[in-house]
């Protein structure tokens, strides 16, 4: 058995930006965006043979945890529904905080684009946000739903990446696996894919499946309404766990005895069949695939295919 063991620590400049000169050119540009990379890689690798029998063992696993170290004099970076902050992950997840459901006979004054909730809306939660003794430090609510009420959530970047590789051979037969995964990662759910009727369509199928009623309380989804954008605004409700254990790729293969390929003046036949994603273990809804977790393409699909080496 063999092992390799690295650990990282690397700084690196992401962005750059002009410096502007006082007749208004730009000027040189300097560092803007710098993060922190630390973490590990472990490679383990182990082969033996028993006779007819042989083995070998691969695993791989990486975790790399990133930190944004400056942003040159900006308090916050806010792209979309992610922030870069110093002390925090690119990229993090800047979302508004939510507590559940609505549920009949419960009352919420929070208001959001001037809607104010219904049962089976989700709860959205009103941050400190106003400083009333003038402390610097908020203590009060607003009572409505606006940008600084957003709250860090969650990381898109993924965390502990593994995979292993094992290959198997007993006389003629041989066998391979290989398996991959993410043991930590954050999937936001928007658009189509995640919302009923959202522009139009969206995935209606799944929210039928489960949606709040008061018969059903403890539903997947906000209630169903045809022109319910309260409930279509990023938030950690929306926010799932991608990560995932995946049985990528396995053959089994088949070769010919020696004593069959001599009359034929063959070096080599060997008959193989091979099947890819066969097997996904994860927590993602139904439809969503934890490899592709922004779902801007297809879903990764599942093939058998068979085929047939000859080495002459």
């Amino acid at each position: 058995m063999s092992a390799e063991y690295y650990i990282r620590n690397t700084s690196d400049i992401l962005y750059t930006e002009d410096v502007p000169l006082l007749v208004g050119l730009n000027g040189p540009k300097i560092n803007a965006f710098k993060v922190k990379n630390s973490g590990i890689d472990l490679s383990l690798s182990s082969f033996k043979k028993f006779g007819d029998f042989s083995y070998e063992v691969r695993v791989n696993f990486d975790d790399v945890k990133n930190e944004v170290t400056d942003l040159y004099k900006k308090k916050e970076w806010i792209s979309g529904n992610t922030i870069s902050k110093v002390g925090f992950s690119m990229w993090s997840y800047y979302l508004f905080d939510t507590d559940g459901l609505l549920q009949k006979g419960e009352t919420q004054s929070l208001t959001y684009a001037g809607r104010t909730p219904v049962a089976g809306d989700i709860k959205y939660v009103d941050q400190l946000t106003i400083d009333t003794n003038g402390d610097g430090i908020p203590d009060a609510r607003d009572g409505k739903l606006l940008a600084d009420d957003k709250v860090i959530v969650g990381s898109p970047i993924p965390r502990y990446n593994f995979s292993a590789e094992i290959n198997l051979k007993y006389k003629m037969f041989d066998l391979s696996v290989f398996f991959q995964g993410v043991g930590k990662q954050d999937v936001l759910m928007t658009g189509m894919p995640a919302w009923a009727f959202d522009n139009s369509s969206g995935n209606i199928q799944t929210w039928m499946t489960d949606y709040w009623t008061p018969e059903n309380p403890g539903a997947s989804y906000p209630n169903l309404g045809l022109s319910n954008r309260y409930n279509y605004t990023p938030s950690n409700y929306w926010l799932r766990d991608g990560s995932y254990l995946r049985l990528k790729n396995i053959q089994v293969g088949f070769n010919v005895p020696d004593i069959y390929l001599k009359k034929l003046d063959i070096s080599a036949i060997r008959f193989f069949v091979t099947g890819q994603n066969l097997l996904t273990f994860d927590k993602m809804p139904k439809g969503w695939d934890p490899e592709t977790p922004n779902n801007s393409s297809y879903p990764i699909l599942k093939t058998i295919s068979g085929g047939l080496n000859i080495t002459f």
